[in-house]
């Protein structure tokens, strides 16, 4: 399922950095189960830059209680010193609240959409959720990715179904 975390299987690591990813995280740091240093993955080659990586790591048994304890705060609060440039991903906000939670802790949201995939309705929710949290909206991310046959199906109903219930 997209909503799962791939970052850590989209990038190249180390075998043993790959099964860490599953074992701990930002939900095992959020939990207390372990702290920021145990799950950070360091020296991420990305192109000819190299980044470190907080895993989303295994799914936690409430995930919509994660965001909302104290330690959310702090673990910003310590990647901020760390690092001048903190990017978090976030599943949809259509999923989850995660993505309007972890907006309120940061100093701003980009809003992806997908060409093709998103809804100008889906899009205008998404908005609405983060303007509802106080998140400050630095922008728009348009993507594209190759939509097959069914996802295109799949939008023009839902954009027919936004036509009719407005």
């Amino acid at each position: 399922s997209s909503d799962l975390p791939v970052l850590a299987d989209r990038l190249t690591l180390e075998p043993s950095a790959r099964m860490g990813a599953a074992e701990r995280g930002v939900s095992t740091v959020l939990a207390g189960e372990h702290a920021l240093p145990q799950a950070l993955i360091g020296e991420v080659a990305v192109g000819a830059h190299a980044i470190a990586l907080l895993p989303g790591g295994p799914k936690p048994p409430r995930p919509g209680e994660l965001w909302a304890n104290d330690r959310a705060a702090a673990l910003f609060e310590d990647l901020s010193r760390g690092f001048d440039y903190v990017v978090v991903d976030t599943p949809p906000l259509n999923t989850y609240a995660d993505g309007a939670n972890v907006g309120a802790l940061c100093d701003g949201v980009l809003v992806l959409s997908r060409i093709g995939r998103t809804t100008s309705s889906a899009l205008r929710r998404a908005i609405q959720t983060l303007q509802a949290a106080n998140v400050r909206i630095l922008g728009p991310v348009v993507t594209f990715d190759h939509v097959g046959m069914l996802s295109k199906r799949q939008h023009r109903k839902q954009v027919e179904h936004d036509a009719a219930s407005t």
